[in-house]
């Protein structure tokens, strides 16, 4: 299978743990935006500080986002792949 247009290969052809290193790899990463937003937590920190601490909550947030929607996408992909496995054979 591959993508008409572009002729990459499809998505049901990435071998199954690919999902799940991205998934560890963006739970790194929110950690870390989480740990860059923490110094504005209480409203101490000014200027810089706190915008960079606010962009930093925004980024974890987001990436949190990410992560449950790939979840989601990842858990139905598989169980589609081996609903197909077990019709096939």
């Amino acid at each position: 299978m591959s993508d008409a247009v572009s002729g990459a290969p499809a998505l049901a052809t990435v071998p199954a743990d690919t999902g799940s290193r991205v998934l560890v790899t963006l739970a790194v990463l929110a950690l870390a935006f989480l740990a860059l937003g923490y110094p504005g937590r209480n409203g101490t920190a000014t200027g810089a500080l706190m915008v960079l601490s606010g962009l930093g909550f925004i980024a974890f947030q987001l990436t949190v986002a990410v992560m449950l929607v790939l979840a989601v996408y990842l858990l139905v992909a598989r169980r589609r792949a081996r609903r197909g496995q077990r019709e096939a054979g």
